[in-house]
């Protein structure tokens, strides 16, 4: 049972979790395939919902959505896409893009199609030293540091991918049915799995600090970092403090280990001054400048803008709150944190299971459906054209399908049949129009 429970885990169902559309894929049929997965995903969705580093790069996603209307000319009630030239719009936007923002996430490592892995630089150096390397910010045009450690001839970079993944897979494993079920052997056993981008602090903590609450504190750390804007420099300097001080903290409980990391950075007062920041000039700014697409009446703004508060929500949320880290994880973990800053909408492959699987209020179900639909379809059209309507394998259609969703669903808009169409409803509130597309 023993090595089921370690393969799901580390294996788990294949899953997504999308946060520009707030949207959540698993393709597991088992509790044991799913639930692992389930929490993986929904940590990624707390990591950019409720921390600082998640509140700047998703306001810099709103930023570059909203100058796109404006560049394009398609700040009118009936936004012009999908875009004549994704590459065109890029051009016009200049360094603060899309794109920018997504290459700055992964700095230091490349994927490797071949192998279906991500690939890191080799190094003859000794495991677990710690360097650093600068790096461009494509998105600022300037020069930032990244810290990297040596693990098996690798040089892992600590980017912001890197930490996210090491987070999630924490309550990967605390999201097991089985969970109780583990030994630290178990567990050590989960960290030697081959994909390190996934296990890098993991190896490094558990190759100083044995005896700590492994899961815990790997959890903390991450977060502690991810709510600090500058996030690499800070998991760097955490690391540097528990190689140095390994003696000595190894003699401590993990709590006070913690405590005592949150105190040689400096964290609550760093964590005030940044959410001060944010609360007064940063939402003012993003605020006003929502504000001044009032007169087009654009219903993807307003879209956009209700987005918007539920990160508010999120950040503010996070004020209150030490931590997040949980010793066991439920499904009523999903179900209280969504009574204060909601859940994305979560798919399983067995398409009846998603409803029950989050007892949400009505009114927030609701308005991630809501919010789910129409920025899937604006993400989508951003980029490109259509013809699958992408609910087409959804229950939350009201519509009884037919082979008319297959062939050039945007059609449909004009089809009275169709008034109950999801994909003609979101089409409605982003105010796209047959005529408007681009063809």
């Amino acid at each position: 049972m023993i090595t089921e429970i370690l393969k799901n885990i580390i294996i788990g169902a294949p899953g997504s979790y999308n946060m520009l559309s707030l949207e959540i894929e698993i393709d597991g049929k088992t509790e044991f395939e799913r639930n692992p997965t389930v929490f993986h995903e929904y940590t990624h969705y707390l990591q950019n919902m409720t921390t600082i580093n998640g509140f700047v790069s998703l306001d810099k996603y709103i930023h570059v959505l909203l100058r796109s209307f404006t560049k394009l000319g398609s700040d009118s009630v009936d936004p012009r896409i999908p875009l004549n030239s994704y590459n065109e719009l890029q051009l016009v936007l200049g360094d603060k893009n899309i794109e920018n923002i997504v290459k700055n996430r992964m700095v230091g490592m490349e994927y490797d199609f071949s192998y279906n892995r991500y690939s890191f630089q080799a190094t003859t150096l000794d495991d677990y030293i710690i360097s650093e390397q600068d790096y461009f910010d494509n998105y600022s045009g300037l020069f930032y540091k990244i810290p990297y450690i040596v693990i098996d001839g690798e040089n892992i970079p600590l980017n912001e991918t890197i930490i996210k993944e090491n987070m999630a897979l924490v309550n990967s494993i605390i999201g097991n049915p089985k969970f109780k079920e583990l030994s630290r052997r178990d567990i050590s056993e989960i960290i030697s799995y081959k994909y390190k981008e996934y296990i890098v602090l993991f190896d490094f903590i558990n190759h100083y600090l044995p005896d700590c609450n492994l899961l815990k504190l790997v959890y903390c750390i991450c977060e502690i970092s991810l709510n600090i804007h500058f996030s690499e420099q800070i998991i760097g300097n955490i690391l540097r403090l528990i190689q140095k001080e390994s003696a000595e903290l190894s003699k401590m409980e993990t709590d006070n280990i913690i405590y005592l990391i949150r105190e040689a950075i400096n964290y609550d007062k760093i964590f005030s001054k940044l959410y001060s920041i944010v609360h007064e000039q940063a939402i003012s700014k993003t605020t006003d400048l929502f504000n001044s697409f009032d007169f087009t009446k654009n219903q993807f703004i307003y879209i956009m803008k209700k987005f918007y508060d539920f990160l508010i929500r999120g950040i503010e949320y996070r004020a209150t709150q030490k931590t997040l880290y949980v010793n066991r994880l439920t499904n009523d973990y999903i179900q209280e944190l969504a009574t204060v800053i909601g859940c994305p909408v979560i798919f399983f492959s067995n398409e009846n299971e998603y409803r029950g699987f989050s007892r949400t209020p009505e009114y927030f179900f609701n308005d991630f459906t809501y919010l789910h639909g129409a920025l899937k379809i604006f993400n989508l059209l951003y980029y490109s054209n259509i013809t699958l309507c992408p609910f087409h394998e959804r229950n939350i259609c009201n519509l009884q399908k037919n082979n008319n969703c297959y062939n050039d669903c945007i059609n449909n808009y004009y089809d009275k049949v169709y008034k109950n169409c999801l994909l003609t409803n979101v089409l409605n509130c982003t105010g796209i129009r047959q005529e408007r597309r681009c063809t």
